[in-house]
């Protein structure tokens, strides 16, 4: 493809830049923007008209754009210890050593608070790692929350065994879920015990958990396809969702949810969330208002033929908002995306590994992106 060269191909064709390859699928009236150096190619096969415009011309609003990752800083952690075959060290960088990073929230100092396999640890601006606290022994917690006073909440699954009578077929555990808090002065107790329980839904209380201004806590249920919202003090309600499988916008328990697993929340307290088995990013406003705000292709698993909602790169797992209200969130292959404020779209494709295992990610007040990583367990920083 050369610059100021505009291309009419049909569904079939392949477009390239080397790190992400985008497949027009269906017959449509796409526009792709690109960079001279793509490659295109239109198979045999193909067929129909030509109505696909691929050009190299910038870009306008909606639009989807691919760019290397911009430099990536290890803040704490040693990057040969590997998940869950470390102890837990505590240190400053690379000194420091993480077992398994499932979490990661800022507290209102801009510390960055750590669920470790085990253990809640302290992670300061400077990257010194201090542990806090002992989590429940039978698991760690699955899911934190920091509120505005510095309160540190976590989410986690209880199990109890069948009955050791019957055939094996009828030996089924059940599963419980409980919310602990452990104050400013190390103090823990639970929050909201046994919050659900007898479940045998084996994925409950397994999905993320944020707070918002009002001392309010959202966690994630993957396993009834819902969000549950708890008040600040304890009394808990199914905030949207109604356990049923489905991609349905709506409020409340009129919208369907399918595996809800990652969560943020912006500075007027929207949810955002990746509705995992959907493969789309939705919105869940104060009242519980759900719409979708970005979704991936209809059979396909590149990019979208469609551009309502926002088409997007499927996204895989966490999810982060910065303070000016852009979203982040993970794709397959540790490549990164960002959808900002105009609706401009930005994939990131890494140079290395260090993007690979990211179990959760935050956004600071200036834009900063901080990743928690497994394969090599590592807090890392990215600068946009």
């Amino acid at each position: 493809m050369r610059d100021g060269v505009d291309l009419l191909v049909p569904a079939g064709a392949v477009i390239s830049d080397g790190r992400l390859t985008i497949r027009i699928t269906e017959a449509s009236t796409l526009t792709i923007y690109t960079k001279a150096d793509a490659f295109i190619s239109v198979p045999s096969a193909s067929k129909g008209v030509a109505g696909n415009l691929i050009t190299t011309a910038k870009a306008p609003a909606g639009a989807i754009s691919t760019t290397q990752l911009p430099v990536i800083a290890s803040i704490a952690g040693n990057p040969t210890s590997t998940d869950m075959t470390e102890k837990h060290v505590d240190g400053t960088g690379a000194a420091a050593v993480f077992s398994a990073i499932r979490a990661i929230k800022f507290d209102p100092n801009g510390n960055i608070i750590v669920s470790d396999d085990g253990v809640i640890r302290r992670v300061t601006p400077a990257g010194v790692v201090t542990t806090l606290n002992l989590q429940p022994k039978d698991r760690g917690l699955d899911g934190i929350a920091v509120d505005s006073t510095g309160n540190i909440y976590g989410s986690f699954m209880t199990v109890i065994p069948a009955p050791w009578v019957g055939p094996p077929s009828e030996r089924i555990p059940t599963y419980g879920g409980t919310i602990r808090v452990m104050d400013i002065a190390g103090k823990t107790e639970d929050f909201s015990a046994n919050w659900i329980a007898s479940s045998t839904e084996p994925f409950i209380a397994l999905g993320d958990l944020v707070a918002d201004s009002q001392g309010n806590l959202f966690l994630a249920s993957p396993g009834t396809n819902n969000i549950i919202k708890f008040t600040s003090w304890g009394s808990m309600s199914v905030f949207v969702g109604n356990g049923t499988e489905g991609n349905n916008d709506g409020r409340g328990r009129m919208a369907t949810l399918s595996a809800p697993s990652h969560l943020a929340i912006d500075a007027n307290d929207n949810l955002y969330f990746v509705d995992r088995k959907n493969a789309t990013i939705r919105k869940a406003t104060p009242d519980g208002t759900v719409t979708t705000i970005a979704a991936p292709p209809q059979g396909d698993s590149n990019l979208d033929t469609k551009l309502s909602p926002l088409p997007i790169p499927a996204p895989y797992g966490p999810i982060a908002i910065d303070l000016a209200g852009n979203i982040y969130f993970e794709m397959p292959f540790g490549f990164l995306a960002k959808i900002d404020i105009r609706g401009f779209i930005t994939s990131y494709y890494p140079t290395d590994s260090s993007t690979m295992g990211i179990s959760s990610m935050i956004a600071d007040n200036k834009g900063n992106l901080y990743l928690g990583t497994n394969g090599s367990a590592q807090i890392r920083k990215v600068s946009f």
